[in-house]
């Protein structure tokens, strides 16, 4: 597909701070097509390759290759007489359709190297260079459907941007077929538009932000190398139970207060993820002697952090922003909270909090908080080397109402969608269950250990239910 690649001009863009940390990550979607009607031309395999390139060369950025520059700043340098070629592949595999969606969509019994990207981003054996968008097509058996692993950088990409370049590509796929052009799609490469949307007064940013100091890449490394083996599962809850969860949680707060969805579940993950913590604590010692005096871990502080899209806060909507347009709230709660029982009225207490945080995150904070990156005080890797401030990390995202399900090849939207079970980059993600379902899917991933205690956790297995 080189011919069509020859449209890519060579460029350096400039990218954020903040995407030299997030480019460490990858993000990873695995998205199945059921061929419902076993036509023989059910989603071509030469013209999803045609359409995946068609696409990349909208999005040329991510032909680039990552350099990292002074200042902590990161670049993505398109060569296009050097591109950095998408790893696109399609293989065959002997499972049908029909074997994978009667279990529910269980991974194991997903193909064999389905997902061949790792959750951190690593360069290639063969090239050494750090691929930024790559795709594996795998056709089932009997042309019974397709499974499309896509992966992206998320220096690169933020869910938003991520799903816009997929539902993109099946756009072009139906153009294709259709023999006719795709509309046009207008997309914002540049990082620094955002800056044409912070207004002109500021607001002091929180104490997390504010207390960073330098740090060596040397102490992040050795952070990163000790972190302990996760595990990740897909749980599912109701509308039902959550709506009932929800005015539970109301009739604890004082009267006229508004909750949101994402305000109590996100509540309810951090209580269990933070009980989960203390179970595997209780497991190791005495349960007397933790949170005693002299106890680090015990006596730290567990941070809660919601990943909020900052678009509809700042009115930039409309201009198909690429990249991390995301702010963080946060809220900090002694790690012995884990010893609590789950009420509705502890959950409430929680609750609240995310929501006065979540609510504050307005366009002058978002200001400050761009300046901030801007700054020459700001160091990319003190920000992930933060995580060793605390005694337990939890980060939340939620892609419900992202157009998970939007990505039409010509023969209908996906039967599933979900994200790589394992994802170290966050905690739990909120997906959308397939249409007609308003159920939520909570992609949940934590420590081997910790996730022990949480498939245990009573209240949790109360109100969810294991998908895989």
């Amino acid at each position: 597909m080189s011919n069509i690649l020859s449209a890519i001009d060579s460029k350096v863009y400039k990218l954020q701070r903040i995407d030299s940390v997030l480019s460490s990550y990858n993000i990873r979607t695995i998205s199945f097509y059921a061929n419902a009607g076993l036509t023989d031309d059910f989603m071509p395999s030469q013209t999803l390759e045609e359409a995946f390139y068609q696409t990349v060369v909208e999005f040329p950025l991510l032909t680039g290759h990552l350099n990292q520059v002074s200042g902590g700043w990161i670049e993505a340098v398109v060569d296009k007489t050097c591109l950095n070629v998408p790893d696109y592949r399609e293989s065959q595999s002997d499972i049908h359709f029909r074997d994978i969606k009667s279990a529910k969509y269980n991974p194991a019994t997903w193909p064999d190297n389905l997902i061949p990207f790792g959750a951190f981003a690593c360069p290639g054996a063969a090239t050494g260079t750090i691929k930024l968008v790559s795709a594996h097509v795998v056709r089932l058996k009997d042309n019974s459907g397709v499974i499309i692993s896509l992966n992206i950088n998320h220096g690169i990409v933020d869910g938003y941007s991520f799903l816009l370049f997929f539902n993109r590509w099946a756009d072009q796929t139906r153009a294709l077929v259709s023999h006719r052009q795709a509309e046009p799609l207008s997309i914002c490469l540049d990082r620094s538009a955002i800056l044409q949307y912070l207004p002109s007064e500021r607001e002091p940013l929180s104490d997390w932000l504010v207390w960073l100091s330098p740090s060596t890449r040397g102490r992040l490394l050795s952070y990163l190398g000790s972190m302990a083996p996760t595990c990740g599962h897909l749980f599912r809850i109701s509308r039902e139970q959550l709506s009932r969860l929800r005015n539970q949680v109301l009739e604890c707060m004082p009267a006229g207060a508004r909750l949101t969805t994402n305000d109590v579940l996100t509540a309810l993950v951090y209580k269990v993820h933070g009980q989960a913590k203390f179970g595997v604590a209780a497991t190791t010692r005495r349960w007397s002697a933790w949170g005693s005096k002299g106890d680090v871990e015990a006596n730290s502080e567990h941070a809660l952090v919601i990943a909020c899209d900052l678009r509809g806060r700042l009115g930039m909507e409309g201009i198909n922003f690429i990249g991390n347009a995301q702010l963080s709230g946060v809220i900090l709660n002694p790690m012995k909270h884990g010893k609590d029982t789950i009420t509705p009225q502890i959950l409430a207490d929680i609750a609240a909090q995310i929501h006065s945080v979540v609510s504050n995150l307005s366009s002058p904070y978002i200001g400050s908080y761009v300046d901030f990156l801007e700054s020459e005080s700001f160091n990319t890797g003190a920000l992930i080397a933060a995580k060793m401030k605390y005694g337990l990390y939890t980060l939340t995202t939620n892609m419900m109402h992202r157009k998970l399900y939007g990505a039409d090849f010509g023969n209908g939207v996906q039967a599933f969608s979900t994200v790589a079970p394992n994802y170290p980059g966050a905690n739990a993600i909120f997906l959308a269950s397939p249409p007609p379902s308003t159920d939520i899917l909570i992609n949940f991933t934590a420590a081997a250990k910790e996730m022990d205690h949480i498939l245990k956790n009573a209240f949790w297995r109360d109100i969810t239910t294991l998908v895989y």
